[in-house]
């Protein structure tokens, strides 16, 4: 019994360092996973940081001989609404190796949204008629993200709001909306944090 403190220690900074990869790195198919090889029960702890989801109750007995893996999670959202009175077929521009969310062309029809998950995800939203709306989400929440305010010639109105629970820092809506309102056009990088959904809207004028 006397090694089983000094095992039960690595396993559990193993457990830790391995979840906050899992939740750092991304996390589309990571794993955290933690076997039990030490020759008893265990009551595992953890300590889930940097927005990272517990993984499993402070507490949890994982027993003798067995493992267990855990989904890393998404834990983000790009969002696409189109209010914009006819359907649209969006364009996509994916950097810095973000996943393509959907095919460029994809139709959204009138009065639809839909939701895609993502770890972290960079790159650019357009439809024709429509300002193009970039912005950055980062595995930790953090966000910057710009569409143009001189929207006042175009067909279509776009904007670009984060969403957290809660927001921390300078978090407000980019681009206008119907009725000719515009908000700010761009958020750099650093001023808003915790941010768990990118919406971007499109609206009749």
């Amino acid at each position: 019994m006397a090694s089983s403190k000094p095992l039960a220690l690595l396993l559990l900074v193993a457990l830790s360092a391995t979840a906050m990869s899992a939740a750092g790195q991304g996390c589309d198919g990571h794993k955290a996973p933690v076997e039990n090889l030490c020759g008893h029960d265990l009551n595992l702890g953890i300590n889930a940081v940097a927005n990272s989801k517990m993984l499993f109750p402070n507490g949890w007995l994982l027993p003798n001989g067995k493992h267990e893996s855990f989904d890393g999670g998404a834990g983000h959202k790009v969002t696409v609404q189109n209010l914009c009175g006819h359907d649209l077929n969006l364009g996509i521009n994916a950097v810095a190796n973000s996943k393509m969310l959907f095919p460029n062309g994809w139709l959204l029809p009138n009065g639809k949204h839909e939701s895609f998950d993502v770890c972290a995800w960079s790159g650019s939203v357009s439809a024709q008629g429509a300002a193009v709306a970039k912005f950055h989400i980062g595995h930790e929440g953090g966000a910057y993200y710009e569409v143009s305010t001189d929207q006042a010639s175009m067909p279509i109105r776009v904007s670009v709001t984060p969403h957290g629970s809660p927001l921390q820092g300078h978090c407000p809506t980019a681009g206008c909306n119907s009725g000719n309102h515009c908000f700010e056009h761009s958020v750099p990088g650093g001023n808003c944090h915790g941010v768990s959904e990118i919406k971007i809207i499109y609206y009749n004028p």
